[in-house]
């Protein structure tokens, strides 16, 4: 994980978020620093040549999760019987398990579940390409107003 900061006064650091790729948490900063120091900021940034087309700090941007526990998939784990799969996913503090016949059913609702309660600039989910499908089915069910996209990481 890369994680993006500013300073902002002297000494005084505000973290932005942590993002799996380094070149994208480069131009979030840069896109940070031109948001709060404004065109004084382009000859300080990463990537000048992009200053006059910034990432806009007010999306969501999804990238593809990286597994953990005992499966391939983020936020899946295999059930002590071995017979189902459980999606595991906190709210409010709350964690909650669901059962599925399959590893990838699970992901799929694990990845429906983040995008309907979590708000991060940095969205991880195991099916990024499955975006579209997963916002025509969910889109209503989602609480933040802000707009969700793949980055262009190019």
């Amino acid at each position: 994980k890369y994680a993006a900061a500013i300073t902002i006064k002297k000494g005084e650091k505000s973290h932005i978020g942590s993002f799996p790729d380094e070149r994208f948490a480069a131009r979030i900063y840069d896109a940070a620093a031109i948001d709060k120091f404004g065109d004084d900021a382009v000859r300080h940034v990463n990537f000048p040549e992009l200053a006059d087309e910034p990432l806009d700090l007010n999306t969501r941007y999804v990238f593809c999760a990286e597994p953990f526990g005992n499966s391939d998939y983020a936020g899946v784990t295999r059930s002590k019987t071995g017979n189902t799969w459980k999606s595991s996913f906190s709210i409010d503090n709350k964690q909650t398990l669901y059962d599925f016949s399959t590893a990838i059913l699970a992901a799929e609702h694990y990845d429906k579940l983040v995008l309907i309660h979590r708000d991060n600039m940095c969205t991880l989910i195991n099916f990024p390409q499955k975006l579209p499908q997963y916002l025509a089915e969910i889109g209503d069910q989602i609480i933040s107003p802000k707009p969700i996209v793949i980055p262009d990481l190019t």
